[in-house]
């Protein structure tokens, strides 16, 4: 059985806790940017237990875009 901490589809498609750690910040922040009407991505998928999945390369241009990296 694969860890739940294991890379999704080769890194490709990331978790809340993913984005964090590539933006540098707690998982509750990037809640915050979710929720928050800033232009978030679109998730891609769900699914259990691990919630929401977004691609990495929309996240990534999100986050440059916004000077977040």
């Amino acid at each position: 059985m694969k860890s739940p901490h294991a890379p999704i589809l080769g890194g490709k498609l990331l978790r809340r806790r993913d984005i964090a750690k590539i933006a540098g910040v707690r998982p509750e922040t990037v809640q915050e940017w979710i929720d928050g009407n800033l232009g978030f991505p679109a998730p891609v998928g769900r699914v259990h237990p691990d919630g929401t999945l977004w691609l990495r390369s929309e996240v990534e241009r999100w986050l440059r875009e916004t000077g977040r990296i």
